[in-house]
């Protein structure tokens, strides 16, 4: 049920506080059903004789007879077993203001709002790039192997905060008028990763390298079949905590009787450092070269400027003048990563063995 609660007290021309409470929950579904069970926040996890046995139904038999027996093995034997869950957040917001009129031109104000999410919602989980990227150069006529093209539906848990503070000054009389003021946001995120165990494979396989026969026939230039590594677990970044500081600074006056200035400078300030995640939880993956920092290190300024300039020389007549600046700068440092897409890799070019992650930089945007 929503809930809104605002109280304001106040005397005119002197003083305003005020305080407001909301409360909104959303239900995405009461229908579902799963087998993991949350042994700690983000880390999910499944019986182990549920695995052993869907591992075997997804590997008995060739890829046209697993398609055939396994989704029928799992509406009878998997989805009877499983607990309904309630996938649904609430969000909760809290803020305060407190504004005082100083003297009859000068106002301070200043404003904290902390909003609380929490819950859990529907979120797709890939072993792969895609359940159908098997990584495989097998065909479906090799019997008994397993596939490393899996997915699951799981239930993204949810538990952040956003934090918002404002404090601002103005000053106007009749031809002249000041504002200053600051900005803060801050983002917290109680669960940074989520880890999942892989329904399909007990323990991590590297890449399967199949010499040619039964089934295999290979493509040249590749000299065997193979099928890619499988994870055992999988592990996703969620949102990572970041803050934003922002100054801003507005003023207007009559330059003369019929012009008047206006601008307003805005300088800000992005960071986000959260730590890197390792490159795939799958232990038979190697050649891996070694994270090249522990964090991010993200760090982003920003400028905005807008002067105006208005003149009435005659008396239907306007002139006007504008002027924006707008910076981007993007500090974060430029680093080369040798990423495995979705704790997945497949075989080199002639299917002799595993492929070497290839080297990727990550590439900072900015302009002006």
């Amino acid at each position: 049920m929503n809930q809104s609660y605002l109280a304001t007290v106040g005397q005119y021309n002197r003083f305003k506080l005020q305080f407001r409470f909301d409360s909104i929950p959303h239900t995405f579904t009461n229908t579902a059903r799963t087998l993991y069970t949350q042994i700690s926040p983000g880390v999910y996890t499944l019986p182990l004789i549920v695995r052993n046995n869907l591992q075997a139904a997804s590997s008995s038999g060739t890829a046209a007879q697993i398609s055939n027996s396994l989704p029928t093995y799992v509406a009878t034997q998997v989805v009877p077993g499983e607990n309904f869950i309630v996938a649904a957040i609430t969000r909760k917001a809290g803020t305060g203001l407190a504004s005082f009129d100083i003297t009859g031109n000068w106002n301070v104000s200043f404003l904290f709002s902390r909003e609380k999410e929490f819950g859990t919602r529907p979120i797709g989980f890939l072993f792969n790039s895609s359940p159908s990227a098997s990584a495989s150069s097998s065909p479906g006529t090799v019997p008994n192997l397993q596939s490393p093209g899996t997915g699951v539906e799981m239930p993204e848990p949810i538990h952040y905060f956003n934090n918002t503070v404002k404090a601002m000054s103005e000053y106007g009389r009749k031809d002249w008028g000041l504002q200053v003021g600051y900005t803060g946001s801050i983002f917290e995120n109680r669960i940074n990763a989520l880890v999942v165990e892989n329904p399909f494979a007990t323990a991590d396989v590297g890449v399967q390298i199949i010499p040619p026969g039964n089934g295999c026939t290979p493509t040249p230039p590749a000299l065997n079949c193979s099928v890619g590594a499988i994870p055992a677990r999988g592990q996703m970044d969620l949102y990572p905590d970041n803050r934003a500081h922002y100054l801003n600074a507005a003023g207007a006056f009559d330059l003369t009787r019929r012009v008047r200035v206006m601008g307003t400078v805005n300088p800000g300030w992005l960071r986000q450092n959260d730590p890197f995640l390792p490159y795939t939880l799958n232990s038979a993956v190697t050649g891996l070269a070694p994270l090249p920092a522990s964090s991010l290190g993200g760090d982003k300024q920003t400028l905005a400027m807008n002067w105006t300039a208005v003149s009435n020389p005659l008396k239907n007549v306007q002139l006007a003048a504008k002027y924006r600046h707008y910076d981007y700068n993007n500090n974060t440092p430029i680093r080369t990563f040798t990423p495995v897409l979705g704790d997945v890799i497949g075989a080199n070019l002639t299917a002799t063995g595993q492929a070497v992650p290839d080297p990727v930089e990550n590439k900072p945007f900015g302009y002006n």
